[in-house]
């Protein structure tokens, strides 16, 4: 498998705790990309920019982390649409595993308040 980026790690591990998102040009920098690539990756879910107060994009560091790993991909051969399926995929399962605990938790609640 290809290597992380060593400045994308870089800046996961040094960025002070306020400092978690960064512009779509550093993002690029970042990984060696062009604007244009990352916007591409958005458009098919893999990656997800936020607009700041300017509307432009930023990137959360979980995104960051999340185009490693995509990109981790690309190199093994994967094309981007199988990564947007399975980043698709992936957040179904883990959005069903939230829902199910919070039910769990609100049937422990309830049946608690009932003398259970």
């Amino acid at each position: 498998m290809k290597e992380v980026p060593v400045e994308a790690s870089t800046w996961l591990n040094l960025s002070p705790a306020g400092e978690k998102s960064i512009s779509i040009s550093h993002m690029a920098d970042l990984f060696s990309l062009n604007a244009e690539t990352l916007r591409k990756y958005d458009s098919k879910k893999i990656i997800s920019a936020f607009r700041d107060g300017n509307e432009y994009r930023k990137y959360s560091s979980w995104e960051v982390t999340k185009l490693i790993w995509a990109r981790a991909l690309r190199a093994e051969g994967y094309s981007l649409d199988e990564i947007a399926h399975h980043t698709v995929e992936r957040s179904r399962m883990k959005a069903s595993i939230t829902f199910k605990k919070c039910r769990k938790r609100s049937l422990r609640r309830s049946l608690r308040g009932s003398g259970y």
